[in-house]
């Protein structure tokens, strides 16, 4: 757990870099900008525009007014045209939309990013809860889970449907014990931190982990094999339930 922290905070640090980067670069664009006009060494576009000049009605005459020759009358004048200001507000607004798109991108890795899979050994339940249930009471909902986790795996289904569907299910129960996830924290983080936190098996918790992100987030497909190990591992955790079934614990305290 806490090497996936340390890789999120890194992940933010990247983050914060790019960012900053990004923004130094628009202030240096408008500080040249501000400090005169750009000049670039190539040639600059200046096109000729004629200006006609105001010439005198005819006065009236008895003969037809003859028609004017064309280029008679007037002359022609430059008008340079700067682009200076036009280019600079295009690249402002490119540089506008490509923080939009990195910013987006890197929210949208954050939400629906494929869940690195993580080593048994790894696997942890030291993160505080601000909401705690009481132990009892998460113990019975988990458990509830549990049996319908292993009726889900009983099921004719295809192997990866199967692990995938008994593991969300014992995510839903921890989610219905009343606990909540951090906020670095992934769904299959926290099912297995809520379930360590209950003092189940770390073995069976570590083997449907990895299980299910294999056949959730890999290219592996299960079969009957998988299928198996995931049955073992929940029967292992209902066989070796911290003080015995929920029921007959409650009847003890009683």
């Amino acid at each position: 757990m806490r090497a996936s922290a340390g890789a999120s905070g890194s992940g933010r640090r990247s983050s914060a870099v790019l960012v900053v980067t990004i923004v130094s670069a628009l202030l240096v664009v408008a500080a040249a900008a501000f400090a005169g006009p750009l000049r670039f060494g190539g040639p600059r576009w200046s096109p000729t525009i004629a200006l006609p000049t105001a010439t005198t009605a005819p006065g009236p005459t008895a003969a037809t007014t003859p028609t004017a020759q064309p280029g008679a009358a007037g002359h022609r004048s430059t008008l340079h045209v700067d682009l200076t200001w036009p280019l600079l507000i295009a690249g402002l607004v490119v540089l506008a939309l490509v923080v939009v798109l990195l910013v987006r991108l890197l929210g949208r890795r954050r939400r629906g990013g494929a869940e690195p899979g993580l080593p048994t050994g790894l696997l942890t339940d030291d993160v505080s809860d601000v909401d705690v249930p009481t132990t009892a009471a998460a113990m019975r909902t988990v458990h509830r889970g549990l049996a319908r986790a292993l009726d889900v795996i009983d099921q004719d289904r295809p192997a990866s449907d199967a692990i995938t569907a008994a593991w969300l299910g014992l995510q839903e129960a921890a989610e219905d014990a009343g606990y909540r996830r951090q906020i670095a924290e992934t769904p299959t983080e926290f099912t297995a931190r809520v379930l360590l936190r209950l003092e189940l098996d770390r073995n069976a918790v570590g083997t449907l982990r990895d299980l299910y992100v294999m056949v959730r987030f890999g290219t592996t497909p299960a079969g009957p094999t998988e299928v198996q190990a995931a049955r073992v591992a929940l029967r292992t955790l209902q066989e070796r339930w911290p003080g015995g079934t929920p029921t007959a614990a409650s009847e003890q305290r009683r």
